[in-house]
């Protein structure tokens, strides 16, 4: 993929550092997002379905074991915190769109869907008060809570059958413009799959009611995903985005 004409910073970093945000005019009717979130099932009754929203196909051989391991871990996930599990699968449900999008093949979209159900497994090591802290995080603070993507990748890359999805946890929070973590990679430095899951990532991240702000409604969301455009997002993974959310 090639990046377009570079666009000015937003001022929205990502999942972790949503937090910068503020909304200048939250709207309680249209902040937790209707269209986004009723695509979730309870998590106590989500199996590892494929996505069927977008292009369908079979899953590849090999696929049921290895998502029984995910799902697995996912639900370790939801156990411990339920709104990061159900970020989770919203996540998945974008990428899955995205990737059709981008015209990948049925292997790479059902290895998203694992990276994206996974990419915040990491969290499980984030203290409670970290995870639901309602102000900003101090310095220290966000070292902890940024840690979470190495950890995750470590986690991931023990479990022989999800090694392939393991760069897609440690790298979802590079940026294009390299001002990310944990390796400050750059540009198509950072694998292709990890910038998509960013771009899904950051709008799910944005349009979701979190402990220290409301969630934003979906067309401002786009909004500021478009001016991320050639600093933290890759551009023409955030044109695919744009084609597809705009028509959700």
């Amino acid at each position: 993929m090639h990046p377009g004409t570079p666009r000015r910073r937003s001022p929205f970093i990502g999942a972790t550092g949503a937090r910068l945000f503020r909304p200048s005019t939250p709207n309680p009717s249209t902040t937790s997002n209707t269209m986004n979130h009723r695509i979730v099932p309870s998590f106590l009754g989500a199996q590892s379905e494929f996505p069927t929203q977008g292009p369908a196909a079979d899953p590849p051989p090999g696929a049921a074991g290895t998502d029984t391991v995910t799902m697995g871990l996912w639900r370790s996930l939801a156990l411990r915190d339920e709104a990061t599990a159900q970020h989770s699968l919203r996540v998945a449900h974008w990428v899955v769109l995205l990737a059709g999008e981008c015209g990948m093949s049925t292997h790479e979209r059902w290895s998203l869907r694992r990276g994206a159900l996974l990419h915040d497994i990491g969290k499980l090591g984030v203290p409670d008060a970290l995870l639901r802290k309602p102000g900003s995080l101090d310095e220290g603070e966000r070292v902890q809570v940024n840690a979470h993507a190495e950890n995750g990748f470590a986690l991931v890359n023990t479990v022989e059958p999800l090694r392939g999805v393991a760069d897609l946890v440690r790298y979802h929070h590079e940026r294009w413009d390299g001002q990310g973590y944990p390796c400050r990679l750059a540009g198509e430095a950072i694998p292709l799959g990890a910038r998509l899951l960013a771009v899904c990532d950051a709008f799910d991240a944005m349009t979701s009611d979190r402990p220290y702000r409301e969630g934003m409604p979906h067309d401002a969301a786009l909004t500021t995903i478009e001016r991320a455009a050639g600093t933290q997002l890759d551009p023409a993974v955030v044109a695919a985005f744009l084609r597809i959310a705009r028509a959700a």
